[in-house]
């Protein structure tokens, strides 16, 4: 099933974000191409119910030094447009203050008030996991699988030489 089905919820786990992957709940995986990794740690994750390969992938992904920015698409019912808006600004004011956190900002389509995008970056994978940990993550990850907000995230990836 697409992201765009009505039916479709999708959301993104921890080993899936850090992987390039959008996960959809019945279970399918649409890998992304992400070359720092390597080929045996994506093709492990054929199988997401695979603990070991989770495992392998997120040992590997905790070695990479680089800040991570991460993009994540929220289609939200007009009915919970300002819910949603208070609930991402009550896990934002948490986030800002996370030790890995650099940039966390919220934004929306000028004519369209059910698409928002969220950009973050973070020091590092491991910087990120650990805001993926965070209760106030949590709080907003259920407030969103509870509201019939459709979700997912991907890393971005720095194209060019400028300045971070």
């Amino acid at each position: 099933k697409s992201v765009a089905s009505s039916k479709c919820a999708v959301r993104w786990s921890s080993h899936a974000l850090l992987a390039g992957c959008c996960v959809v709940q019945l279970g399918t995986m649409d890998r992304g191409v992400v070359s720092e990794l390597s080929d045996a740690a994506l093709e492990m994750l054929s199988d997401p119910k695979d603990l070991q390969a989770q495992k392998h992938l997120t040992a590997e992904l905790m070695h990479h030094k680089d800040m991570v920015h991460l993009l994540a698409v929220f289609y939200v019912p007009p009915a919970e447009k300002e819910k949603f808006v208070d609930a991402w600004l009550d896990a934002a004011e948490e986030v800002v203050k996370e030790k890995g956190n650099r940039v966390l900002a919220l934004r929306k389509v000028a004519t369209d008030n059910s698409r928002f995008y969220c950009y973050g970056t973070w020091d590092s994978w491991a910087a990120l996991h650990e805001h993926e940990e965070s209760k106030h993550h949590k709080k907003l990850v259920k407030f969103v699988d509870s509201h019939n907000i459709v979700h997912f995230g991907f890393p971005l990836r720095k194209i060019g030489h400028q300045k971070e």
